[in-house]
């Protein structure tokens, strides 16, 4: 590229990394980014998540917390606990309350990508419907990079995060085996062709927003309105998660199932889909009421 030009990043992927990447690089004049998302809007989908102190601390510098702290009760300054139950059986005992001296904060997935979306300047471009199909570098060092609608872009760094199927990843693993079978490097071929498609933990999670007022209504005293902590209700190969997002008008609800004998396997299906509730609730129909509650509502 010509010396006088900016430059340039391109992100694939607006998620929140994709964005924090764009809102820090974005702050240098000397740098052009653009942000390209295979989705067709920036929808606010998601459920909930949490930000511990070094990420948050990231985001302090990036000029973001004052604007999240809108969409949480947690306040900094203000210690969060963890509490942890034994639930499969039908009194569920208290095993751990884990206190913790920083903060944590957490949200509703889309109030966060919103905050990071109202940082970004006007020279950030962000573009939709573009899903990468892959790029190549050139010896200059400049990137050709190929979108599956068949529009191109050229940059000087090329930034994947476009989630765990990341086809910049798969691409940049292929590079690795390429260069690795033109050295002889066989055991290494073997274990980049091994890493190019991610594979199955054994577990699958169930993720939903139950609106505050719905599990009010069931359980007025459901633990997770008496106390400003992260529940978590665990038994054997199973677990759930339940904190409040959105200033505690919903309540970010996920349930995990494992089966450890399948880990490094081959997921067998959609990786993201939706379903009812009846799918996994049989899972955890003979725990303890709280977590009744949660699934019933």
């Amino acid at each position: 590229m010509p010396s006088c030009s900016k430059f340039r990043v391109v992100i694939c992927g607006a998620g929140i990394g994709g964005l924090t990447a764009a809102v820090a690089l974005s702050e240098y004049p000397d740098i052009d980014v653009e942000v390209y998302e295979c989705a067709a809007e920036l929808a606010e989908v998601g459920a909930g998540i949490c930000v511990y102190p070094r990420p948050w601390e990231i985001l302090r510098r990036l000029g973001v917390t004052d604007d999240l702290l809108k969409y949480t009760e947690a306040r900094e300054g203000a210690a969060p606990s963890f509490k942890y139950r034994k639930s499969d059986q039908n009194i569920g005992v208290e095993f751990c309350k884990l206190a913790t001296c920083a903060n944590s904060f957490t949200f509703h997935r889309a109030d966060f990508q919103q905050s990071l979306l109202r940082r970004l300047p006007a020279s950030c471009r962000t573009h939709c419907s573009k899903r990468l199909r892959s790029y190549f570098q050139r010896p200059t060092g400049v990137i050709d990079v190929l979108f599956e609608d068949g529009s191109t872009t050229v940059c000087d760094i090329l930034v994947g995060a476009d989630g765990i199927k990341s086809a910049v990843r798969g691409d940049f693993v292929k590079e690795q085996v390429a260069w690795a079978r033109s050295r002889g490097r066989h055991i290494e071929v073997a274990e980049y062709n091994a890493a190019v498609d991610p594979v199955w933990s054994g577990t699958v999670a169930y993720r939903a927003l139950i609106p505050a007022e719905r599990l009010r209504s069931r359980a007025p005293n459901h633990p997770i309105f008496l106390t400003p902590t992260q529940h978590y209700y665990v038994g054997k190969n199973n677990f759930v998660i339940a904190y409040p997002v959105s200033r505690g008008k919903l309540i970010n609800f996920a349930a995990f199932s494992s089966r450890p004998e399948l880990e490094n396997t081959i997921f067998d299906g959609p990786w993201v889909s939706t379903v009812d509730k009846e799918e996994f609730s049989s899972l955890f129909s003979a725990w303890e009421p709280d977590v009744q509650d949660l699934i019933s509502v």
